[in-house]
């Protein structure tokens, strides 16, 4: 999601929902090119091929269009599921062909206890792993990240406040993770 800190999260959710789809569904231009290019290649040399497209678009920023591949592919931060593999929680490494400082892993949703107004209720959690690389921040300003982003997802109401109409039928308000991409001060 280009320019996320300029777009709506109701914008940022339709936007990932829409390039989603298009993954999902092998409609996407851009990854037909990506795929084609690794289907051509002898084994031996994709890892150097990965590294050194990756260097040139990641580390440079230089797009490579005839391989469908955009500067800065991966942005700033990565955002993975593993959730709906039945997984709570993984502690995900961060692809170093990437070049981004911070993966958000969201793990399975799970009903627990909690403690609700001074009253035990069961409510849907959510664990989410953070993984910094830090050579591109110091652990104070990862923790400081990690912080917020936990106070964002127990109080929910410090964000603006989001149309639920483009949720899918199984997703709850926990699982709307895209929600995360705004800072607010």
């Amino acid at each position: 999601v280009w320019d996320a800190d300029h777009k709506s999260i109701e914008d940022i959710c339709q936007e990932l929902n829409r390039s989603s789809k298009g993954l999902r569904n092998l409609t996407d231009k851009e990854q037909k090119k990506r795929g084609f290019s690794l289907t051509v290649l002898p084994t031996f040399m994709i890892e150097f091929v990965l590294y050194t497209v990756s260097y040139i678009t990641s580390a440079i920023g230089i797009p490579l269009k005839f391989l469908g591949m955009n500067k800065f592919a991966f942005g700033a931060c990565i955002i993975t599921s593993v959730g709906m593999l039945g997984y709570q929680h993984v502690f995900t490494p961060i692809p170093p062909f990437t070049n981004v400082p911070l993966l958000i892993t969201v793990g399975a949703t799970v009903r627990k206890p909690r403690v609700v107004e001074g009253e035990v209720k069961i409510r849907s959690c959510i664990s989410v792993t953070t993984t910094f690389d830090v050579r591109y921040t110091d652990v104070e300003t990862a923790s400081d990240m990690h912080r917020r982003l936990v106070k964002f997802l127990h109080q929910p109401e410090l964000l603006e406040a989001v149309s639920y109409t483009h949720l899918r039928a199984h997703e709850t308000r926990e699982d709307l993770v895209c929600r995360l991409l705004l800072e607010k001060k």
